[in-house]
């Protein structure tokens, strides 16, 4: 979701960077992202229950990283298609339910989490 609205050079999938999140994280670990961009690894820890460290030197994309993860903390559900393990319509719908993880789970995706 919004990546295609982002005037940065080198966006990285959010569905992507949320797998990667989970597959090194520890529970409740830390993330450093010494080149923020456009937020993508930051997002992908807030949806994920991380804390994130992101870095950057240019204005216009601390910017661009700023407006993008405060949308995905005020509307989180906007985020769903993000959702690792799920296509897209499964995903808004297990949203929609609240229930995003025990879809994951039932899929026998424990181990991501």
């Amino acid at each position: 979701m919004c990546s295609q609205f982002t005037p940065h050079l080198a966006v990285k999938p959010v569905r992507l960077m949320r797998w990667l999140c989970r597959l090194v994280t520890p529970p409740g670990g830390l993330i450093l992202e010494p080149f923020l961009g456009s937020g993508s690894t930051a997002i992908a820890a807030h949806l994920e229950g991380f804390r994130c460290l992101g870095i950057e030197r240019e204005a216009e994309y601390l910017a661009i990283a700023s407006a993008r993860l405060e949308h995905a903390r005020r509307y989180p559900d906007a985020w769903a298609d993000t959702t690792p393990g799920l296509d897209r319509d499964e995903a808004r719908s297990q949203a929609e339910a609240g229930n995003e993880r025990a879809a994951l789970e039932s899929q026998g995706q424990r181990g991501l989490f």
